[in-house]
């Protein structure tokens, strides 16, 4: 140690026992908040592609998230209804980006309907328009993801 880190630590054990204690107090609490912080950043992944509780978890979420819409989903405008997705797939714990890319790479000879049921609640924000109308809705890599999707699920 340091003599001004040794000079600190004598200056906080001369304070009142009172002071020691809050000042531990807010250190552990400050601590507990940033492990909290970090791992809800890291709670949202990708859907299992296939997994059909994890598309009930899904239905849910969209249930839930298209009350608060004054029109149904599929009236919105492209970019809104991926926002809407956006919204359902975190509510349900998951990342819509994420399940994009990850739906792109299932192996062919592993496809059941519940792919199918994924592909088609993904592709929501361009179901009525041609993918290369959409590229303010879709980045470069969700784009190359879509056109794996459809070489893989028909």
């Amino acid at each position: 140690m340091t003599e001004m880190t040794i000079k600190r630590f004598h200056h906080f054990l001369d304070r009142p026992i009172g002071h020691r204690v809050t000042a531990l107090m807010m250190s552990v609490v400050l601590l507990l908040l940033f492990a909290v912080a970090c791992t809800d950043k890291q709670h949202a992944g990708a859907v299992p592609p296939g997994d059909k509780a994890a598309l009930e978890k899904l239905a849910d979420a969209y249930r839930n998230v298209a009350e608060g819409l004054p029109q149904n989903p599929t009236g919105l405008r492209p970019s809104a209804r991926r926002k809407f997705l956006e919204q359902v797939f975190q509510q349900a714990g998951y990342d819509y980006s994420a399940s994009l890319i990850a739906l792109a790479g299932v192996d062919g000879s592993q496809i059941n309907q519940y792919h199918h049921d994924l592909k088609q609640l993904l592709y929501l924000p361009h179901y009525d328009k041609r993918i290369a109308q959409l590229s303010d809705v879709y980045s470069e890599e969700e784009i190359r993801a879509i056109t794996a999707i459809d070489k893989i699920i028909k």
